[in-house]
């Protein structure tokens, strides 16, 4: 995991870090959605949604996003969605830091799905964004303000997904 803060010697820094719990499968997320297309596309899969985190139970909450990509593909069957992978930084609601997996295998990486059209579909975007918040230093949270949802769309300005490969 990575993170950075602009201006602060991020090697000096005390990190005090969470614990990764595993997944009931109750958990619920609002939807992240930035257009209009990304609403309907949130409407069409929202009977998905329960199915989905359900199969999450027994995974790692800020881990395990591969798996859930996984998952997802496997639940979304009909649809053509391909497994991206790469890395992630959440932009704190302040802009002072960021949070997020660096693209460093097999060790660091975060994983998403992909629609023909673009859009993307992140279940693990929760995780991470949780991690962010129970991660501090002395200075604070690395991520303030965010809450922690499902992206169904194309990604806000404050996220930043970064490809590397595709995962078949």
């Amino acid at each position: 995991m990575s993170y950075t803060a602009e201006g602060m010697d991020l090697a000096a820094m005390t990190v005090r870090r969470s614990s990764d719990p595993i997944m009931t499968g109750f958990e619920e997320y609002p939807i992240i959605k930035t257009s209009e297309a990304d609403r309907s596309i949130a409407a069409f899969l929202k009977k998905e949604i329960k199915p989905i985190i359900t199969s999450f139970k027994g995974l790692k909450m800020h881990s395990d996003c591969l798996q859930k990509a996984q998952l997802v593909k496997k639940h979304l069957h009909w649809m053509h969605l391909d497994i991206i992978i790469g890395s992630l930084y959440v932009t704190s609601i302040t802009g002072q830091s960021e949070y997020g997996y660096e693209y460093n295998l097999p060790y660091e990486f975060h994983a998403w799905i992909r629609t023909d059209s673009d859009r993307f579909i992140d279940f693990a975007l929760p995780g991470v964004i949780l991690n962010g918040l129970s991660l501090s230093d002395d200075q604070g949270p690395f991520l303030e303000g965010r809450v922690p949802g499902i992206l169904i769309g194309y990604p806000p300005s404050w996220l930043r997904y970064n490809q590397v490969s595709i995962f078949a």
